[in-house]
């Protein structure tokens, strides 16, 4: 399911005929769950667990086994569930001032950004069956994928520690506009702007 939400405000002040303020704030919300179904996802029973697996609620399922060959994969998929969700916030203020030739604009910006995601490619864990443990180990022939799945001997298992990715970055600036009318035929568009880019931190 998506979900997104947003607002903006903005707000025009005329102090004269020459000089005029625009305030402007606003967000941006985008929230994304895949593989998630109503209610979320219900640990397994204890005779399906894997010791030593941590579950968060209604987020971590039951384990993905995939006998290879003509069988279908048992249990959660990988890569799900993913829980995802960004938002943005935003002021903005800007002078505007007519003087003569010119007209000159200046202001600064200030804008938060949060990225949180929880997804992982083996976060039930995940076993792979070759057969291999049911093949005759005289002469290597045989073995059945499921029968090594039933016996409960993978070929190879993997397991993601559980962790949520939360960036945070702050984005400042500043800037500077002058439009310099020259003559009835040349306006020089002059300006100046300076960004800085916060290190992304988690929260």
């Amino acid at each position: 399911s998506f979900q997104i939400m947003g607002a903006a405000l903005g707000e025009t002040h005329t102090f004269s005929q020459h000089i005029v303020n625009e305030f402007r704030v606003g967000f941006n919300w985008k929230g994304a769950d895949t593989g998630v179904p109503v209610g979320g996802l219900a640990p397994p029973p204890p005779s399906l667990a894997i010791p030593g697996i941590t579950y968060l609620p209604g987020l971590v399922g039951l384990a993905t086994m995939v006998p290879t060959s003509v069988y279908h994969r048992i249990g959660d998929p990988q890569f799900a569930p993913g829980v995802s969700a960004s938002e943005e916030r935003q002021i903005d203020d800007t002078l505007n001032w007519i003087h003569g030739k010119h007209t000159i604009a200046l202001g600064g910006q200030m804008r938060w950004t949060e990225f949180n995601i929880f997804q992982l490619p083996a976060q039930n864990g995940v076993f792979n069956f070759s057969g291999q443990f049911t093949q005759d180990p005289s002469t290597g022939n045989g073995g059945n994928s499921m029968a090594d799945m039933l016996l409960g001997l993978p070929i190879f298992a993997t397991y993601d520690t559980l962790v949520k990715i939360r960036n945070r970055q702050r984005v400042p600036a500043l800037f500077i506009q002058d439009d310099y009318k020259v003559s009835k035929t040349l306006t020089l568009n002059l300006g100046l702007r300076y960004d800085y880019f916060s290190p992304i931190v988690s929260s």
